[in-house]
């Protein structure tokens, strides 16, 4: 019985042991990473974290504000060549850039440099109280991570925090932006309270007159539903698009911003925002505060910043870019030698040609779609957006098929511009229609052949619903 106390004690004692050697191993190689001389004098490193926005979508990775940042500096900050770092991934939340940030810094612990965060537009719109065991798990790294397992609540603040505490324990310069969504471009994804029935049809109705330009009968009834009703989502997002008719600008805005305010809304909130202020105030850091400057313009913050849901235009990333090179300039020595970035210059010098102009439109118009239709609710407003991308695929495409470099995929390219017609038809309810377009493509074979991000997930359950109603017509 003795041997076996003795024996559990040891095994106890060595994982103790290994516990805290590896604690003092996270601890130390920081220390030691951001007071060793950089080798490298040639060379500064940019870290660039964050989501697909940061990353460069629908861009196909090739454009990002990054990499336009690099283009008008000449890929050079205090005279040495940038090394950017591409920590952002699609899909990606706060959690995994922490880890994969993590892994990178432990395995490269003497490259110190700089980290761009625009960071935050995958996460949800958490509020938690602080606690110690909070403050405990973001000073000791083996409980930070252990509390990745056995903590299933998420909290904003908390993975955000730790990215900087990470950041700043290897001596990297840490320049941050708030974020920011197209408020303007579409409605809430809580559909939930348009299952009252009298609630959808007077929304209906609503949508009927903003649609008509009868804007003041539109708002009387708004005013009416925002008494009556405790989920004002929908009915804030009418009254947004009734004052963007009006060209009251500041108030559509508001009016937008309360949409994402009443929650369960994917874009960026308010709360999001003041916690990345209230963190670069906190740890002294640069930010540029890129929800209040798209919000304090004189215009709608909508299509003309962002190209789908979240994901910013050229122009916006150009914005972006030039933020954040202003901040850079109060430390490091700054020479924009490449200073067109139009858009066009952009597309020509990233060499962003028609064959990456079609994938473009076809990423974008695959959101667009997806969170225009929730639960059998299609937004109107965003029928103009649908027709435009659908008929820039088809134009591009044209171009495409009389250059033999991408003949090849004509068909491919065709059928794809069918696929996204008949999902035009069948989100506005014209079922008959969009069977008959499947029909002629055949359609139920070459989706499965063409396969796209998304599509399986979201589309597929579309198909077999026309499918199960191609025989009542």
């Amino acid at each position: 019985m003795k041997k076996i106390i003795y024996y559990l004690l040891a095994f106890l004692v060595i994982i103790v042991a290994s516990i805290i050697i590896f604690e003092l191993f996270l601890q130390i190689l920081p220390v030691i990473g951001r007071n060793m001389q950089n080798n490298n004098n040639n060379k500064i490193y940019v870290y660039v974290l964050g989501e697909s926005s940061a990353w460069g979508q629908p861009y196909l990775g090739k454009i990002s504000f990054s990499k336009i940042m690099l283009y008008s500096l000449d890929n050079k900050i205090d005279n040495k060549k940038i090394d950017l770092i591409m920590i952002a991934r699609p899909g990606s939340r706060l959690l995994h850039q922490y880890f994969r940030y993590l892994f990178y810094r432990y395995t490269h612990p003497f490259y110190k440099g700089i980290v761009l965060l625009y960071s935050g537009t995958n996460d949800f719109d958490t509020r938690r109280d602080t606690s110690s065991y909070r403050d405990i798990s973001l000073k000791i790294n083996i409980v930070g991570l252990f509390n990745n397992y056995i903590n299933k609540q998420y909290d904003f603040k908390y993975e955000y925090e730790r990215i900087i505490l990470l950041a700043k324990s290897f001596g990297d310069d840490i320049y941050m932006s708030t974020i920011a969504g197209n408020y303007a471009g579409f409605m809430s994804s809580n559909v939930s309270s348009l299952s009252d029935l009298k609630l959808k049809e007077n929304i209906d109705k609503i949508d009927n007159l903003i649609l008509n330009k009868n804007y003041e009968e539109a708002m009387t009834k708004c005013k009416i539903l925002l008494e009556q009703y405790e989920n004002k989502a929908q009915i804030w997002y009418r009254v947004g698009k009734i004052y963007e008719g009006q060209k009251n600008i500041k108030e559509a805005k508001q009016a937008y911003l309360n949409v994402v305010e009443c929650g369960n809304d994917t874009r960026p909130s308010q709360y999001q925002n003041d916690v990345i202020r209230n963190l670069a105030k906190k740890y002294k850091l640069p930010y540029m505060d890129i929800f209040d400057i798209l919000n304090n313009s004189d215009e709608i913050v909508g299509y003309n910043f962002f190209i789908d849901k979240t994901h910013p235009t050229l122009r916006l990333h150009t914005i972006i870019a030039k933020g954040f090179v202003d901040l850079l300039s109060k430390k490091y020595n700054i020479n924009i030698v490449n200073s067109d970035v139009s858009e066009q210059n952009i597309l020509d010098k990233f060499k962003f040609n028609d064959y990456y102009l079609f994938n473009m439109y076809k990423e974008a118009l695959c959101e667009v779609i997806i969170y225009s239709y929730i639960d059998g609710i299609f937004d109107k407003y965003n029928l103009e957006t649908i027709n435009k991308y659908i008929s820039n695929i088809k134009l591009i495409n044209g171009r495409l098929n009389v250059s033999d470099k991408y003949k090849n995929k004509q068909e491919e390219r065709f059928i794809i511009g069918k696929i996204f017609d008949t999902l035009l038809e069948y989100v506005k309810g014209n079922k008959e229609e969009a069977i008959k377009i499947s029909d002629n493509i055949n359609l139920n074979i070459n989706f499965d052949n063409i396969r796209e991000h998304g599509w399986t997930v979201y589309f597929k359950s579309w198909i077999q619903d026309l499918k199960i109603n191609k025989n009542k017509f």
